[in-house]
């Protein structure tokens, strides 16, 4: 049974995962990843949440890349800079990798026109379970763009950044763009792809971030007042969930 939150994971995976079918004497496997150190309690509701899916994911492992490879990845997947530092959940279930399948997911591929994709299924899911696809999605590829508060997804997947403005579309949030910006990484000057949110306001309301952080950064134009309510309220979600996280663990 699809969840609010686990169609949030779904939207994660589809922004920084891996999906791989099995394979002869190999099970299929979902790989979800955290490219930066304030991603440390992404990974801990993740595997909550895994676990109350009924799955058994590995513990969470955290890996060290060197600035080589990490500039080779953010010039991969369009990114400005990838985070040294590298944590990942992955559970191997044949059952979820099939069903995931029969859902219209994609197996992860380098190939040309092959990869992850977002079903057709979202686009007629309830507004609730598309936006929390979006939250998922954005929480793991996006973020505030400039000091103006302007939010974007960076998205190297041409069908992937065309699906989710319809989704967003769909929500009633337009787009200001959907191509990339010639931008600078790492000294060299190359092609960012990114979806520019022009509603903020309407993404900030139905849409949003999962972590506290990316949420305030994109609520930078509220009053005073409200930027602390919402912040309290997102602060004591954000503890609830890292507490059950611990207990989980614990068990």
């Amino acid at each position: 049974k699809l969840t609010l939150e686990m169609m949030e994971l779904l939207g994660w995976m589809t922004g920084d995962g891996t999906l791989i079918g099995p394979k002869p004497r190999a099970g299929g496997y979902v790989k979800l990843f955290y490219q930066h150190h304030n991603e440390r309690d992404m990974w801990e509701l993740h595997y909550k949440q895994l676990c109350d899916f009924g799955l058994t994911p590995r513990p969470p492992r955290e890996d060290h890349i060197t600035e080589e490879e990490a500039a080779e990845i953010a010039e991969e997947r369009g990114f400005d800079s990838v985070s040294t530092v590298r944590i990942t959940n992955v559970f191997y279930s044949n059952e979820f990798v099939e069903w995931l399948f029969s859902l219209g997911f994609t197996p992860s591929s380098r190939k040309p026109g092959l990869g992850k994709c977002i079903p057709d299924f979202i686009h007629a899911l309830p507004w609730e379970y598309r936006a929390a696809f979006l939250r998922g999605l954005f929480s793991a590829d996006g973020g505030k763009l400039n000091e103006r508060g302007h939010v974007a997804l960076t998205m190297h997947s041409d069908k992937i950044r065309e699906a989710s403005r319809q989704l967003l579309l769909g929500l009633g949030i337009r787009t200001q763009r959907c191509g990339g910006i010639l931008g600078e990484s790492f000294g060299e000057k190359r092609w960012s792809p990114k979806l520019f949110v022009k509603d903020r306001d309407l993404f900030w309301e139905r849409v949003g971030f999962v972590q506290q952080r990316k949420q305030i950064e994109a609520d930078s134009k509220l009053s005073e007042s409200e930027r602390r309510r919402r912040r309290d309220e997102l602060i004591r979600r954000e503890n609830e969930l890292i507490l059950r996280a611990l207990r989980t663990y614990a068990k």
